[in-house]
C-alpha cells in the first residue's frame, strides 16, 4: 500500500503492519533544529536539538550502531534512542577536521547537558522556548 502524508502517519502505518518500533532520522533537513521521530506500540516522541553547523559524515551509521549497542546492553528502546542521540550530538560537537573531512569524535560518557536532546510529543513545539513563572 502506498502511504503518503506526515511522518507520523507513515510510521503509524508501519506499526499497524507489525513493526515493533521505528526511528526516523531527521538530520538532512535544512532547518535550524535536527528532529528525529520515534514511535512504537507504547507511544511516540520527537527528540530534537539545535543543528550543529558541522558537516560530519557517517552519523546515521553511528546512530544505528549506537542504538544497537544500547539495546544489546538491555536498555529500554526509548532510553536507547535518547542515549544514542546524545552520543551523536557529542560526537558532532567534538568532531575534528582532517583535510577536507570533519571526523566524528567517538568518546565515552558522561554526556554534557547540551548533548541530551529535548523531547516533544508534537512537532509544533520543536524549537520553541518556554519560560516558567517564578
Amino acid at each position: 500500500e502506498n502511504v503518503t502524508g506526515s511522518v507520523e502517519k507513515q510510521v503509524r502505518h508501519l506499526i499497524e503492519e507489525g513493526l515493533s518500533a521505528c526511528l526516523v532520522k531527521g538530520g538532512h533537513g535544512d532547518k535550524s533544529f535536527v528532529s528525529d521521530y520515534f514511535a512504537s506500540a507504547f507511544g511516540h516522541f520527537y527528540c530534537y536539538q539545535p543543528r550543529l553547523n558541522k558537516n560530519v559524515r557517517g552519523t546515521g551509521c553511528v546512530l544505528a550502531s549506537s542504538l544497537a549497542c544500547y539495546l544489546a546492553q538491555g536498555q529500554d528502546i526509548r532510553d536507547a534512542v535518547i542515549l544514542s542521540r546524545s552520543y551523536i550530538n557529542r560526537g558532532i560537537r567534538e568532531s575534528q577536521t582532517l583535510g577536507p573531512y570533519q571526523l566524528f569524535s567517538h568518546q565515552q560518557q558522561p554526556f554534557a547537558l547540551r548533548d541530551i536532546p529535548r523531547l516533544s510529543y508534537t512537532p509544533d513545539l520543536i524549537g520553541k522556548s518556554f519560560s516558567f513563572p517564578e
